[in-house]
């Protein structure tokens, strides 16, 4: 299949969960995020704010603020790239392209430890499968290798490999309900 279709199948399987399971496996994913030495050794976090159905942050960004973590969202900026801005518990959200809440604020500098990366599929390999406009590859090569990176999904979300293409960026491991899967980069 070619990436459109598996997002096709995959954002549809996607919407068939319940908010009830939805909530359910998002406590059980935030749980095995918190329970990770990267997690507890992240002085700062790039988290996504949630929509369309994918795993919940909420959780994991006031976690973080109890940590002392500096919690950061990514913001788009001109060039289809992202840029970390820090937010603060208290902080508003201004609705940014695509409808996506994003923080005011100047971008944050400073180095990001973990980001944990939404979207539509993951592979075992640490393949992901976005939504097809490569923001968050171009903000993981642009940041670097020195970062620890998590993708967060349902496992109804895995496939057995993904179709991979030169401007992919892998992750380190993914986070699922039911297990964390570290990359097995062939």
């Amino acid at each position: 299949m070619d990436k459109e279709e598996l997002r096709r199948r995959f954002l549809a399987w996607r919407e068939g969960l319940s908010p009830e399971e939805r909530q359910a496996a998002g406590r059980a994913i935030g749980e095995r995020v918190e329970s990770l030495p990267i997690w507890s050794e992240a002085q700062s976090v790039l988290l996504y704010y949630s929509c369309r159905g994918e795993v919940d942050t909420l959780g994991l960004a006031a976690s973080g603020w109890r940590a002392g973590k500096t919690v950061l969202l990514p913001r788009v900026k001109p060039g289809r790239r992202l840029e970390p801005v820090v937010w603060e518990e208290s902080a508003g959200l201004r609705r940014g392209p695509f409808g996506i809440p994003a923080p005011e604020g100047a971008p944050y500098t400073g180095p990001v430890d973990l980001v944990l990366v939404p979207g539509v599929a993951f592979d075992e390999q640490g393949g992901r499968l976005g939504y097809g406009g490569g923001y968050y590859d171009r903000l993981l090569e642009d940041k670097g290798k020195e970062m620890r990176t998590l993708g967060l999904a349902y496992e109804g979300q895995l496939a057995t490999r993904l179709p991979r293409e030169e401007h992919d960026v892998g992750l380190d491991a993914v986070v699922t309900e039911e297990r964390i899967i570290w990359a097995q980069r062939a």
